[in-house]
């Protein structure tokens, strides 16, 4: 009984690793093939990851070139636009200039024209001076005359007066009566 205990333990082993070395290759097997599709589909999900990563650095390439395109053109807009308004403000900036001078002008001509009419001005102002001395001067000159001819008057009536020729004799009053 001795050796049957080590006899079926040592078959059981054998027939134990035969088993398991069977099972252990179709095991490994299946472990190898399950790895390849594993690769296979690591690969194939890297390969799409990559196509992916490929289409979308396309796609950021060309949004990033729309997006530049977008840009340049509203930077041609804004500089068109602010060239439009510099000319804009050129013609006005002329305009304002001519018109500057323009007033400069007229002004030049009112203040010679304002000159010109004080000038004529204190001319008339001086003649209407000198007519108004003028006639004070006169006035008083007549009034000096008046008064002389009233003084001569008043000196030949006294003369008059004092001579016996512009008496009128008594008798020839008398007579008349």
């Amino acid at each position: 009984m001795n050796k049957h205990y080590l006899i079926w333990p040592v078959v059981m082993v054998a027939g134990f690793i035969a088993y398991f070395i069977q099972f252990d290759k179709q095991d490994t097997l299946a472990q190898q093939q399950k790895e390849a599709r594993e690769a296979a589909e690591k690969a194939a999900k890297d390969a799409e990851k990559e196509r992916l990563k490929e289409l979308a650095a396309q796609e950021n390439l060309k949004q990033a070139e729309i997006k530049a395109k977008e840009e340049a053109q509203k930077l041609a807009e804004k500089e068109a636009k602010q060239f439009a308004k510099d000319e804009e403000v050129r013609q006005d900036t002329a305009g304002r200039r001519a018109d500057i001078d323009r007033m400069a002008k007229e002004k030049g001509d009112l203040q010679a024209k304002l000159a010109e009419t004080r000038r004529a001005r204190l001319k008339a102002e001086s003649e209407s001076f000198d007519a108004a001395r003028a006639v004070e001067l006169a006035k008083i000159e007549r009034r000096a005359v008046e008064m002389e001819i009233q003084r001569a008057a008043g000196l030949i009536a006294n003369k008059v007066d004092a001579s016996s020729l512009v008496e009128i004799p008594v008798f020839a009053a008398e007579t008349k009566k």
